[in-house]
């Protein structure tokens, strides 16, 4: 990262340098995939050490272990597709193969969705990881301000548009990946009703927290699927949610422009406007 003193020397030996720019670090000679470059940091612990004392980002080395960069590795950038992958000796790997002098990223922000449940009582993002991300590639998420779940090394999505991360006092929430224009279509989401003698006995479930009122009378309840269960709560709402009987299925729509990044959210009254109690203390 610029600006941090660098006391350790910690690459692999004529593997790496640092970038021309005096920023970043570039692969010496090209490299394939599983090639070590260098190492990441002397050590490892719990999540809330480690974030206590790191003075920049932290990522995770494997379940209930994460590190803060040390040394060289300091200056590996961002990418929200990376070449570079930390592995659980502490190593940065090359997982792709890498041109010489090309240079070296990971991704600050990934956690495996199968850890989530394990780890998400500790977690939380604090607020100088956040940054505008200016990586280029076409999965870019632009602001970098949660963490972002992944599956076997993939973004979890069910369309190119949206992505969902972690968000700090709320769980997972919905991000565009590009741009949205007030009045576009986000998603369409297709819903599985039920009549409201099963709605009853799913309100002593976790689905209780995530069920849509349906039907012309609202007296039905439905399974919204896609990302429509994910959404979260907002009184100042980018999106509104619009129920289309006929196609049993709900759109999910831009209140207004949303920038590529941003989190997507929607009151849960169902009115934007509605500044109603809602059945949580929601975190704005």
């Amino acid at each position: 990262m610029p600006g941090t003193e660098m006391t350790v020397s910690n690459a692999m030996p004529d593997r790496v340098k640092a970038a021309p720019d005096g920023e970043g670090l570039t692969t010496l000679h090209a490299a394939q995939p599983g090639d070590r470059l260098l190492r990441f940091a002397p050590n490892a612990g719990s999540f809330l050490k480690v974030a206590a004392e790191a003075a920049a980002f932290v990522c995770r080395i494997a379940e209930g272990r994460w590190a803060a960069p040390a040394g060289l590795a300091c200056r590996l950038e961002h990418s929200c597709s990376p070449n570079c992958i930390v592995d659980e000796e502490l190593m940065v790997v090359a997982q792709q193969p890498i041109p010489a002098g090309e240079r070296l990223t990971i991704g600050y922000n990934t956690i495996p969705e199968a850890s989530w449940d394990a780890e998400r009582a500790q977690l939380r993002w604090l607020p100088h990881w956040t940054f505008d991300c200016r990586c280029g590639s076409p999965e870019c998420q632009g602001r970098i301000n949660g963490f972002r779940i992944v599956r076997a090394g993939h973004v979890v999505s069910s369309t190119e548009r949206l992505e969902v991360r972690i968000v700090e006092g709320k769980g997972r929430g919905v991000f565009a990946r590009r741009g949205f224009t007030s009045g576009e279509i986000i998603e369409r989401c297709p819903v599985i009703a039920m009549p409201s003698e099963q709605w009853e006995p799913l309100d002593r479930t976790r689905l209780e927290n995530y069920l849509f009122r349906w039907g012309a009378q609202l007296d039905q309840a439905a399974c919204v699927l896609g990302y429509g269960m994910l959404y979260n709560h907002s009184f100042a709402p980018s999106a509104f949610y619009r129920r289309v009987l006929e196609e049993e299925s709900i759109h999910f729509v831009a209140l207004r422009e949303i920038a590529a990044g941003e989190e997507i959210q929607v009151n849960y009254n169902g009115d934007p406007l509605d500044k109603s109690e809602v059945w949580f203390a929601p975190v704005e």
